[in-house]
């Protein structure tokens, strides 16, 4: 009997990154019928788009370039979604041992976070869509999973373009409102490496506006000067609150109350932090933001179902409220000086 065929999508920026190890990891899968897509467009969601649009495979996995995989992961991920409509493998992330030998590229620093799954159990679509707006899980990763490309294609599911920061949840959040078993395995096949030349992390790869390579360029020559990493910093905030608004703006049906609930509260949180990384980085600055993209997200938290879980985030939420209402907020150093 054939094995089904499983189309790996991996977006990359450029041919050199073909060489790059966890092409070679495929080579080594002890699964026999793969085809690898890839694509490099400018944007990782347009390019894991019209990767997806030239998938034949039963299943798909999307990979990233720059992590590695364990030679069973293909074989592990197709036992595992027999009878479900998903499923996941473990997964750790590092960060890799820069002085390494170029001849040893699978040397990784230390593990500094792996999947919480200690046993493997089937979770229902609903009850999955709560678990990856759990702050603690983390299981809105894309990379370590395998979906059906049927169920994709059926209720045209794709990656939202105009995100460039948790696009990859977005995508997830989607899928699973039409997944009805979803089983969530300890194996850790996944090895994600975090570090600041990640593709989807790359400035000049993805920004908040995704399109076409051309239209970039003509855009870079507008540009008089170049992006701060300040407003680098402030552009992918943004667009993870962008994230989690779509999410949650696509759960408003029955059974999806908690996941909704559970993503407006991690929204919640997001802002927060946000804001007092903004006031406590650089008070003199606060009013710089007053007609900011923030203020939009300050002026809607009142909407979300948040309560406040101790005196911090309290203080946090009112200076919040008072941020929208005014674009000023109560005094930064007060505020420093009462959560330290």
């Amino acid at each position: 009997m054939t094995s089904p065929l499983v189309s790996i999508i991996i977006p990359i920026k450029e041919l050199s990154d073909l060489s790059r190890p966890i092409f070679d990891d495929i080579k080594n899968q002890t699964y026999p019928n793969i085809e690898v897509i890839t694509d490099d467009s400018y944007g990782v969601s347009h390019a894991r788009n019209v990767a997806l649009s030239k998938a034949q495979g039963k299943y798909v996995c999307f990979f990233d370039c720059d992590d590695r995989i364990d030679p069973e992961i293909i074989s592990y991920l197709t036992d595992e979604i027999d009878g479900v409509t998903g499923a996941a493998c473990g997964y750790d992330i590092s960060v890799p041992v820069i002085d390494a030998p170029k001849a040893e590229p699978e040397v990784y620093g230390e593990v500094f976070y792996e999947t919480p799954e200690t046993v493997s159990r089937v979770l229902s679509g609903a009850d999955m869509l709560c678990r990856i707006f759990f702050e603690q899980n983390y299981e809105g990763y894309l990379w370590n999973k395998i979906f059906r490309l049927d169920l994709i294609r059926k209720h045209k599911i794709h990656f939202q373009e105009n995100l460039w920061y948790k696009e990859d949840c977005a995508f997830v959040a989607d899928y699973l409102k039409y997944a009805r078993l979803f089983r969530m395995s300890p194996a850790r096949l996944y090895h994600y490496l975090e570090n600041e030349g990640s593709l989807v992390q790359s400035a000049d790869f993805q920004t908040k506006e995704n399109f076409s390579k051309q239209e970039a360029e003509e855009d870079g020559k507008k540009q008089t000067e170049p992006m701060t990493d300040e407003l680098k910093l402030f552009e992918k905030r943004l667009t993870e609150l962008s994230a989690y608004q779509y999410m949650r703006k696509s759960l408003f049906k029955k059974p999806y109350e908690d996941a909704r609930f559970f993503c407006g509260m991690n929204m919640a949180i997001k802002e927060l932090n946000f804001f007092y990384e903004i006031l406590t980085k650089d008070p003199e600055r606060q009013f710089d933001y007053k007609d900011s993209s923030l203020r939009k997200f300050a002026k809607g938290i009142k909407r979300l179902p948040f309560e406040p879980g101790d005196n911090e985030t309290e203080m946090l939420y009112d200076s919040f409220i008072k941020y929208g209402k005014t674009g000023s907020s109560l005094d930064p150093g007060m505020l420093e000086q009462e959560l330290q």
